[in-house]
């Protein structure tokens, strides 16, 4: 597919530190959840890159990547890349988890939007030919 750009490869192994690793995208969502991801970044955000802001009970706060969660604490990545959990009795509040990325409509056109849902619903994990 012809995006109007040089079609970069997309060799990471894993993800950054702002967004997942797209390199199998395809094979794991379908193109309804791609078209949402960039109208509605916010929509559903995918686990570890969602920005949190925690308000401890002592007065002092942490901001970071939303690593996981369960019913006894949050853990965030920090800026410096750095894990921290927090005890959820330390806690007094918490934001539901933000993304980064700003919606796309308004920055791409639909036409640009419609090719790039096409690129990244391309992006499938290969097929071993070995017999």
């Amino acid at each position: 597919m012809h995006l109007g750009i040089a079609e970069p490869p997309i060799q990471a192994k894993e993800g950054s530190q702002v967004g997942p690793n797209l390199k199998t995208i395809g094979s794991q969502k379908d193109r309804k959840y791609l078209l949402e991801s960039l109208l509605n970044p916010i929509a559903q955000i995918a686990p570890g890159y969602g920005l949190v802001s925690i308000a401890l009970k002592d007065g002092k706060s942490i901001s970071g990547a939303l690593d996981k969660e369960d019913a006894k604490q949050i853990t965030v990545r920090l800026p410096d890349g750095k894990t921290q959990s927090i005890p959820r009795a330390q806690i007094a509040t918490a934001t539901p988890p933000i993304s980064v990325m700003p919606p796309m409509l308004g920055i791409l056109t639909k036409p640009q939007i419609r090719d790039v849902v096409a690129y990244l619903a391309s992006l499938k994990a290969k097929t071993s030919t070995k017999k």
